[in-house]
């Protein structure tokens, strides 16, 4: 397995297998994030006639341009800026025109364009501090449409109503003018710096883009960061991309960490790789939190799995520290294998104090010191007294004893049986047996059956119901949650017509109805049961225990063999007929 020595591997997990990290992160003025391509003093390469593509890219999305600035929906101030003559003219165009052109190209995307040839065109026609007040601005709106029914385009804010469109793109375009930048003179990075500082009005994903393109000014990371704080924000939005990018400190990370939902991490590969390079295994408090923030065990496996990769002591104590969640145990001994040293050091030291998670650390110790006894003889001498006698007992199990002597040991032993060939024994058959067919249901007693019969329905409606109406919609498909209202409350012919539709269909509640159908119409209720148990037996598998029937006798022998989930009711049954 080997070493993650290169903090940007450790998240190669969170995405695509297939892609490079390294080759993502977006390189910083200050040196602090360098992918392995270029160096830091080497300019990005352009496309000599990026600026006459830009022309001829928005002269394809006029049409598209002009439909969106006419729609009822799109931004006033948008529609003005972009109404404007000047648009149409390269050196008169001002950035939030540029932009407002850029956002309709991206709508019309020829196939294989390449964002990032737009920050190009931007700086070779009109320089660094007009690409990078462009890349501002079109960070806070595009051309989009409101439903993905409704194909008329609209220029809108994109922080008015969340409208995740063309974010990829608009973060590589913001990333292509801070390779830009990177690499600039000083004058044209101060010049740059100014035009941005300039810029007034912006909303929440424009000021982040403005402090992606500078990340080395941390302190205008801590103020927009003081400006998320509040309820948590979605990961999807272009604004935690683009702070993710510029994070610079293991406090900011755990500062964004409080305020951005865990999904952020897995948004944008560019900008999560530029947060591990640039921050490394300080990181691990700011992935901590989004472990023990998250509800869903995958995600804390998945992200469990990235502090495997972080060459650091926290990183593993952070991970003993999580042994109560599930699957842990294997991402534990994983971290211990990639960094075999530290998985004998920290288990051997680690007490916990409630009695479980000892337990858990001392099988972690007992299966990592017998796969690397030699790296435990190495560390031994630099543990503590507790916890080298730890690890002594435990090596003390590993000596290998001396193979036996095969003349000295029984047959048996030494030709096992399982390695022998053997006849194949015919499987002994019964003839004359057949199944009865046989389909009836019997209760324990009439209580079990009143039981069985109350009502269990959660309250839907009014008592007075369009009987008729209701059996319709069930009949094409439409309301089938009312099914179960159907065959409990319904009027009996109603009722059996709804009880033989739901011998297939959706089972999401058959819980609530089938044990008042199985009392109130037998054994015409089975099919319908047998559909919910198919659907889920673990769920639905305790209906079938009064059906004295050749299927069921079938499913409880299969369930009994196996499944485990639902093998009480399978031996339930079996008791019972």
């Amino acid at each position: 397995m080997g070493n993650v020595l290169d903090p940007v591997g450790a998240a190669a997990s969170l995405f695509d297998k297939r892609l490079d990290l390294r080759l993502l992160v977006v390189p910083r003025r200050d040196g602090a994030a360098l992918g392995p391509g270029a160096a830091a003093t080497e300019p990005p390469l352009t496309h000599p006639d990026a600026a006459a593509a830009f022309e001829g890219l928005l002269a394809a999305a006029r049409p598209t341009l002009d439909t969106a600035l006419r729609h009822g929906t799109a931004g006033a101030d948008l529609v003005e800026a972009g109404s404007r003559p000047e648009l149409g003219d390269p050196v008169l165009r001002t950035p939030r025109q540029a932009a407002i052109a850029a956002a309709a190209i991206l709508f019309d995307a020829p196939r294989g364009l390449e964002a990032e040839g737009i920050a190009d065109a931007w700086a070779a026609a009109r320089g660094l501090p007009f690409a990078a007040q462009a890349a501002v601005e079109l960070a806070g709106f595009a051309v989009c449409t409101l439903h993905t029914s409704n194909d008329t385009p609209a220029l809108r804010h994109t922080d008015r109503g969340h409208f995740y469109v063309h974010q990829n793109e608009r973060f590589a375009i913001a990333a292509r003018v801070r390779r830009h930048l990177v690499t600039a003179s000083d004058a044209d990075h101060a010049a740059t710096y100014e035009a941005v500082e300039a810029m007034s009005g912006l909303n929440g994903e424009q000021s982040a883009a403005a402090v992606f393109l500078f990340p080395e000014r941390t302190r205008r990371f801590d103020r927009e960061l003081k400006g998320l704080h509040g309820a948590p924000t979605a990961g999807r939005s272009l604004s935690v991309w683009f702070l993710l990018g510029a994070v610079t400190t293991g406090d900011q990370a755990l500062e964004l960490a409080h305020t951005v939902w865990t999904d952020g991490l897995r948004q944008s590969a560019a900008a999560t790789a530029t947060a591990f390079a640039t921050v490394g295994t300080d990181l691990v408090p700011a992935l901590a939190h989004w472990i023990d923030e998250t509800w869903d065990p995958e995600e804390k496996l998945r992200l469990q799995r990235v502090l495997t990769g972080l060459d650091c002591d926290e990183a593993f104590r952070v991970q003993l520290g999580m042994l109560d969640t599930r699957g842990a145990v294997a991402v534990v001994l994983d971290a211990a294998a990639r960094f075999p040293e530290r998985g004998v050091r920290l288990l051997a030291e680690e007490q916990p104090v409630p009695p479980a998670l000892r337990a858990a650390v001392e099988r972690l110790l007992r299966l990592h010191v017998t796969a690397w006894p030699e790296v435990a003889r190495e560390v031994l001498p630099a543990l503590g007294a507790d916890a080298a006698a730890r690890v002594e007992k435990l090596l003390s199990t590993t000596v290998k004893v001396p193979a036996a002597d095969p003349a000295t040991l029984p047959a048996v032993l030494v030709s096992p049986p399982w390695q022998q060939e053997r006849r194949a024994v015919k499987p002994a058959v019964v003839n004359g047996l057949t199944a009865v067919p046989e389909n009836a249901v019997v209760w324990l007693d009439d209580a079990e059956r009143e039981q069985w019969r109350a009502d269990t329905l959660g309250h839907r409606g009014g008592d007075e119901q369009d009987w008729a109406r209701l059996l319709r919609e069930v009949r094409n498909r439409r309301r089938w949650y009312t099914v179960g209202l159907l065959i409990v409350r319904g009027p009996e012919e109603a009722a059996r017509t709804a009880l033989g539709l739901a011998d297939e269909g959706h089972t999401w509640d058959a819980l609530e109805w089938l044990k008042p159908a199985v009392a109130r119409f037998g054994a015409e209720a089975l099919p319908a049961v047998l559909n919910a148990v198919r659907a889920d037996a673990a769920l639905n598998a305790p209906a079938v225990l009064p059906f004295a029937s050749t299927e069921v006798a079938l499913l409880a022998a299969d369930w009994k063999a196996r499944l485990k989930t639902v093998r009480p009711v399978a031996r339930a049954w079996l008791r019972r007929h």
